[in-house]
């Protein structure tokens, strides 16, 4: 392979890293692999304003412009039909409950096996 074919492109720039995330597994349900990085600085962890980078190979880069451009035109279609934002906001509130809940068993088992 030439150089030009394995150089990584950015395709996509984001604020978190589950947006990344999510980028890359619709990528990869069409067949194009795809990295992240800026995941350090994202979020304010590094105390300075910064995204994520979407990345792919250069020959796929043109498909995965396509295929983010597809899914953020129905995500503007999904909001401009007006949907209920509650609807987002309980699913999120869900994601975070499944988290700390998560977070508590988990630790709750390590103090069982630790006796």
């Amino acid at each position: 392979m030439a150089l030009n074919e394995t150089s990584l492109n950015t395709v996509a720039t984001v604020s978190t890293e589950l947006e990344a995330a999510l980028l890359i597994d619709l990528l990869a349900e069409q067949g194009i692999t795809a990295t992240q990085t800026g995941g350090l600085t994202a979020q304010f962890r590094a105390e300075a304003p910064g995204g994520v980078e979407v990345m792919v190979l250069q020959d796929q880069q043109t498909a995965a412009r396509a295929i983010i451009a597809e899914n953020e035109a129905l995500n503007a279609q999904y909001q401009s039909a007006g949907q209920d934002t509650d609807y987002t906001t309980d699913l999120r509130k869900f994601g975070y409950w499944t988290l700390i809940i998560g977070n508590a068993v988990a630790l709750l088992m390590l103090l069982v096996l630790a006796r």
